[in-house]
């Protein structure tokens, strides 16, 4: 029987993270399980608080970070335990922010393997107003592509800075507005009705299959700290010809962003955080490639 390990990333806010482990022991039918939670160094003890919540809990584990890694690898800190410990053979790397609904969702996405022999594979991300998050890009980007993303991310970065020096944080909203507008363009024309293969899978959701988990050490290239672990993921299957799927018949609801919300309450700051770490990650896949 394959054992599934559901793993959560934590970062200060508990009542989020409370929330998907209970999604998940509430709703998954499936017996061989487990949930292991990281904890990436929080400073208000959260962790700790966790720790000793759970400790009872044969299915939760919590483990305490001894610094903030970062996206990739904190999420490899659970992606090693699960394997080498837990010795699971599918793992659900997961936001806090997600909520498990589909009792069979284990049952599912085995099904989606066997039939396909993915690598790794996403399910649809639904947000409360509605949008569906997967597939995040149709294709893995190219070397221009990149480029480009770079450039225009960079801009973003030095837009936001300004504003803040010149305390404009409520004034002049321009490249929010044509962002906005283009990211709502993009989100339309998104097919995710239907499965997809080799595409750019969104980052909150991801699960990897023993196709990849029997041979893969990490989940994430370690070098980033947050944003664009997607875009390196899915250059690095194509070239191990790793399959990637998009499936809607797994369904994951997605409460967009509530950590990044309570560790930056200034959007400004927030902007600046998401765009700075962006441009890192962009320049780390162009050296990659």
């Amino acid at each position: 029987m394959d054992h599934i390990s559901f793993i959560i990333l934590h970062y200060l806010d508990t009542i989020t993270t409370e929330q998907c482990i209970v999604s998940i022991k509430e709703s998954i039918g499936y017996s061989e399980y487990s949930i292991v939670v990281v904890d990436n160094h929080s400073p208000n003890n959260s962790g700790e608080l966790l720790q000793k919540q759970y400790e009872q809990d044969e299915k939760v584990t919590v483990l305490l970070a001894e610094e903030n890694l970062g996206f990739a690898k904190g999420n490899n800190l659970g992606y090693q335990y699960a394997r080498d410990v837990l010795k699971a053979s599918f793992m659900v790397i997961t936001n806090n922010d997600t909520i498990f609904r589909q009792s069979d969702f284990v049952e599912l996405l085995q099904h989606e393997y066997q039939k396909t022999s993915c690598a790794v594979l996403g399910p649809d991300l639904v947000t409360p107003s509605g949008i569906h998050q997967n597939p995040h890009r149709a294709h893995v980007l190219s070397k221009r592509e990149v480029r480009k993303m770079l450039l225009n991310k960079w801009i973003f970065l030095q837009y936001f800075k300004l504003k803040k020096l010149l305390h404009l944080e409520n004034k002049i909203n321009v490249l929010e507005y044509l962002f906005d507008k283009k990211d709502k363009k993009t989100q339309s024309n998104i097919l995710y009705q239907m499965p997809h293969e080799n595409v750019v899978l969104q980052g909150a959701c991801i699960i990897f299959t023993p196709e990849f988990v029997k041979k893969e050490e990490f989940a994430f290239s370690p070098e980033t700290f947050m944003y664009g672990e997607e875009d390196l993921l899915s250059f690095y299957c194509i070239q191990k010809n790793y399959k990637i799927l998009y499936s809607p018949v797994l369904k994951v609801e997605h409460i967009n962003g509530e950590t990044t919300k309570k560790a930056h309450k200034n959007t400004i700051d927030k902007n600046i955080f998401t765009y700075k770490y962006i441009v890192e990650g962009c320049k780390i896949l162009l050296k990659k490639m």
